[in-house]
């Protein structure tokens, strides 16, 4: 009880210990339990909700590609999931920052396929007729097909430097986990000759 920690001696003391035995209920064997506040709810739900809502964005885009999302999309997507799996399995403590990084990525590409694909839907309705109309002069016939044309180079690039920056990240932070293992282990072999030498007689 709260009683207990008065130690003083003399009516004084006693005065006080029956005041707090009166108005203070023993609490040592209650458990308090903190309120869940709504910004840990929704953190809860976004950390729930997130990566179920990119897995359907993911089977979006790629059904949006058809052969093009099947044959290369597809791949490249578990490619970047296998990678960011493997990662947290051997960087635990890492966990967290790979997720985001996984999650980025992958959303990054999803969405900037999808934008690409708008604008070349918009500009391959363009021909080279009315642009001559627009400019007020004549113009090559194929220059209708250019600005669709830099625009699916563009997009098989960004669908091609997306995970290939994405692995290579993931490729350092392993390759800068080897290099510190490797180091620690030299560390410890050093300091074992030491001791080693240290110890021996005079």
């Amino acid at each position: 009880m709260y009683s207990d920690i008065f130690v003083w001696k003399g009516g004084c003391g006693q005065a006080i210990r029956l005041v707090c035995s009166i108005f203070m209920k023993d609490v040592s064997n209650e458990t308090f339990i903190k309120k869940t506040s709504a910004k840990d709810i929704s953190s809860l739900i976004f950390s729930a909700a997130a990566p179920a809502l990119l897995f359907f964005l993911c089977m979006f885009t790629i059904s949006q590609f058809k052969n093009y999302g099947r044959l290369l999309l597809t791949p490249i997507m578990g490619a970047m999931w296998a990678a960011g799996a493997v990662c947290v399995l051997i960087l635990p403590s890492d966990k967290e920052s790979i997720i985001h990084e996984t999650e980025g990525f992958i959303l990054a590409l999803c969405l900037g396929d999808l934008l690409l694909q708008k604008a070349i839907s918009i500009v391959s309705g363009v021909s080279a007729d009315m642009l001559t109309e627009t400019f007020s002069q004549p113009l090559p016939s194929t220059t209708g097909n250019i600005l669709p044309g830099y625009l699916q180079y563009a997009l098989w690039m960004f669908t091609i430097m997306i995970p290939i920056s994405y692995l290579g990240l993931q490729g350092k932070r392993l390759i800068n986990l080897r290099r510190a293992s490797n180091k620690d282990r030299e560390l410890r072999r050093i300091r074992g000759i030491g001791g080693q030498k240290d110890s021996k007689p005079y």
